[in-house]
């Protein structure tokens, strides 16, 4: 077990500045007005300290409390926070401050194996929940705390630790997710297709940064090379908060959850499935971003959001303000390309149903056809793998980030997709445009020639130029299957809202590699596509009444 290290220069930094703002010192502000849902008071007097927290099992980590004056009954509220992946307790240094200004104890540690803390990354395992019971006795010992209001967030990892954290520690009375995940399995390998670039980067991030379990990576390297591995499983799922919805449930805490839709690493919907099993008090904002930018800027003090809305529901649920915070929609969807947002009154929403459409074999010279008619031609096409073609999710991280927060998109046509190696399909022009409010879904019957196979496909809004804009991207793969043996493959994309204009037309391609997931197997091999009565082809889109 190696000691607690000193925190880093920029820890350092990050601590002066937050016990500056802390303290009413000279700084940038701590956060905006955007969504004016609260009054808040402002301690005079704010004690900040760096301080080695020890776990039960002995595991020093790096904490820093931050500590208003105590009131006239005694007692404060109190907010943990858990460090993203690599970093440690100088992330949150600033809304720490910021909460202690507002009357909360601010409590955050880096979780272990990583800001200088002791012991083994645990990727929110059993030790890591073992660790936030240390901090709260240690709140309980140390602080005026007020017991029955003890609320947790966190961003990426510490938003997933915060998920569980609300299921299985029966102190915390609240919980704010950002950029979480409630299925780590899903993220790592979902529809038996594992993530290759977001893998790498986290296993390259944690060695770097923190000290990885090399279980934990070789556990990783299995799932890549067998598509699935079911010690994986067993590990992600006990690591997931879907595996303890029923008892969050019969507990009752209320949660906030605020995930992006251009998220690769933590993609929405798993988020929705989560959400949608959930009884407690609950909110739900899917935000323009990939992983974790749409919180990044409140974290170093600038107006945002999603840290608005995330005080608010503290000081809903902690200290009993009436801000209207329960007010808002219970499922916000912000329009993945453009401004504004679409207010649900809930997951699954009345005001959302299921169009289909079935998918036409393509012509000699033309694509295959998106139509609502179900009739169709005994017929299939083939392609084969060993070559990307022009659809594709862009450059890993970049693309998304751009699309995101500037007007650089994902543009490409549709119509010039190699047809050895991808298939395209495309509706005639939408008369009535198409109100896209959460996922789509593809269904295909197929044969693999090698009985494996990985299918990306891509959903594009293409204009009367026939340019295709980028909506949203899904995976599914197969490893267990018969040489030629017919089956169905269901590829679930990415929710989003978004609204196709009238007369746009929708394009569905679909190939056999994507830079973002691992291949299901390096032999080349043909996938032929089958339609016929009891063989439909269709795409399903959840869209607006």
């Amino acid at each position: 077990m190696r000691s607690a290290m000193k925190p880093t220069s920029l820890a350092t930094a990050l601590l002066v500045l937050g016990g500056m703002l802390a303290c009413g010192g000279p700084g940038v502000p701590v956060r905006g007005q955007a969504t004016p849902l609260a009054t808040r008071a402002s301690s005079s007097k704010v004690t900040t300290r760096l301080f080695t927290l020890v776990a039960k099992d002995g595991t020093p980590l790096v904490a820093t409390v931050f500590l208003p004056e105590t009131p006239a009954d005694g007692t404060l509220p109190a907010v943990i926070f858990l460090n993203s992946w690599a970093l440690g307790s100088y992330e949150y240094v600033v809304q720490a401050a910021s909460f202690a200004r507002e009357g909360y104890i601010a409590l955050s540690y880096a979780t272990r194996g990583f800001g200088g803390s002791g012991g083994l990354v645990n990727v929110g395992g059993p030790e890591d929940l073992a660790d936030l019971s240390s901090a709260i006795d240690w709140l309980e010992g140390n602080t005026p705390v007020d017991r029955s209001n003890i609320g947790i967030t966190g961003i990426s990892y510490g938003g997933g630790i915060s998920l569980l954290g609300a299921s299985l520690e029966p102190r915390i009375k609240t919980a704010v997710s950002m950029s979480g995940f409630p299925d780590l399995g899903y993220a790592l390998d979902g529809n038996d297709s594992p993530r290759l670039v977001w893998g790498l980067i986290l296993l390259g991030s944690g060695y770097a940064l923190g000290q990885i379990d090399p279980a934990t990576a070789a556990l990783y390297a299995g799932v890549v090379a067998r598509g699935g591995d079911d010690k994986a499983r067993d590990f992600a799922k006990v690591r997931s908060a879907a595996t303890y919805v029923d008892a969050l449930n019969a507990a009752g805490k209320p949660l906030y959850i605020s995930n992006n839709l251009s998220d690769d690493l933590f993609q929405p919907n798993p988020v929705l499935d989560y959400f949608a099993r959930l009884t407690v008090p609950k909110k739900l904002d899917l935000n323009r971003g990939e992983h974790a930018t749409a919180e990044l800027s409140g974290l170093v003090g600038l107006d945002n959001d999603v840290w608005n809305n995330v005080h608010a529901w503290f000081d809903h649920w902690l200290k009993g303000a009436q801000n209207g915070v329960m007010d808002q929609p219970a499922v916000s969807l912000a329009y993945k390309l453009g401004e504004g947002r679409v207010a649900l009154d809930g997951w699954p929403s009345s005001t959302v149903s299921d169009r289909v459409f079935y998918l036409q074999p393509r012509g000699v010279f033309s694509p295959g056809g998106i139509t609502d008619s179900a009739g169709v031609t005994q017929s299939s096409d083939v392609i084969f793998s060993g070559l990307d073609t022009l659809a594709t999710s862009g450059f890993p991280l970049l693309s998304s980030a751009l699309e995101a927060h500037t007007d650089v998109r994902t543009v490409i046509a549709p119509a010039f997709v190699d047809p050895l190696h991808g298939l395209v399909y495309q509706s005639d022009s939408l008369s009535d445009g198409l109100r896209i409010r959460g996922k789509a879904l593809v269904h295909l019957p197929l044969a693999s020639s090698n009985g494996k196979a990985g299918l990306v496909a891509y959903l594009y809004d293409v204009d009367g130029l026939g340019l295709g804009t980028l909506l949203t991207h899904g995976v599914a793969s197969f490893h267990d299957g018969a040489p030629g043996a017919a089956r169905d493959l269901e590829i679930d994309l990415s929710a989003l809202a978004h609204d196709v204009a009238p007369g746009h037309r929708i394009a569905l391609a679909v190939d056999t590699a994507d830079i973002l997931y691992a291949p299901p197997t390096l032999e080349p091999y043909a996938v032929e596509v089958f339609y016929s009565q009891s063989q439909r082809p269709t795409l399903t889109i959840q869209a607006g009444n």
